[in-house]
């Protein structure tokens, strides 16, 4: 019995933390965590290892801050004629995508509403765009 109680009362305490710790995230930690995702997955883009370890320094370079992707490379349709293309477009989409939201970041703060969260996103996809 002893047992049971206190597998409910931990069950209970970590859906409380759990919690707590959703309802803590800021814009900008929301922000931050989704341009870290888009840096892991264009090193995730399947290509041949040459191709991988090119993508690399891309991303370092844009967790640095450094803008690499153009406008015009971000608003470019993506466009999948063969395998190596399947790479490249991989990486740039998930590239223009971190961009994105680096700008989000800029344009918000940690005491950003949802709502101003959310249009800062969204006029940062005018800017900044990501390709479709």
């Amino acid at each position: 019995m002893r047992t049971r109680a206190c597998w409910l009362l931990l069950s209970v305490s970590t859906l409380f933390f759990s919690e707590a710790a959703a309802a803590a995230e800021t814009c900008t930690s929301y922000l931050t965590s989704q341009r870290e995702k888009m840096f892991q997955s264009a090193l995730a883009c399947e290509g041949t290892a040459g191709e991988v370890q090119s993508a690399r320094p891309q991303v370092e370079a844009e967790r640095d801050g450094q803008k690499l992707m153009t406008f015009a490379e971000c608003s470019r349709p993506v466009s999948v004629a063969g395998g190596k293309d399947l790479f490249s477009e991989c990486v740039r989409t998930h590239l223009c995508a971190a961009q994105t939201y680096s700008c989000a970041i800029g344009r918000s703060n940690a005491h950003s509403t949802v709502q101003q969260c959310g249009q800062a996103t969204t006029a940062c996809k005018t800017t900044d765009p990501i390709p479709q």
